[in-house]
């Protein structure tokens, strides 16, 4: 791989990462977080819970999509296929 390849993967990197730190999930995150800190109350926990899970599965969910996109291949126990029963593959949205 040539260093202008490298280059180019790294700046989409820093874009995509950019975009996730952007999202309304990333945000909602991170904001729970800061509410568990400074108030580690159960239901605020759970919240902080919820909101991470959140962010997990929009992760897995855009690693399915590279994955999809690199190889043309889905992970088994990812993405079935089947768009119209998805309710968040980032793949729909584009």
């Amino acid at each position: 791989m040539s260093k202008q390849d490298v280059d180019y993967i790294y700046i989409k990197t820093q874009e995509l990462g950019e975009a996730i730190r952007a999202s309304e999930i990333y945000r909602n995150m991170r904001e729970s977080e800061a509410r568990a800190r400074e108030n580690p109350q159960p239901c605020i926990i759970d919240e902080m819970n919820d909101s991470t899970r959140e962010f997990a599965s929009l992760i897995r969910q855009v690693n399915q999509v590279l994955q999809f996109i690199i190889t043309g291949e889905m992970d088994e126990k990812g993405c079935g296929g089947a768009c119209a029963e998805c309710a968040g593959c980032a793949a729909r949205e584009g």
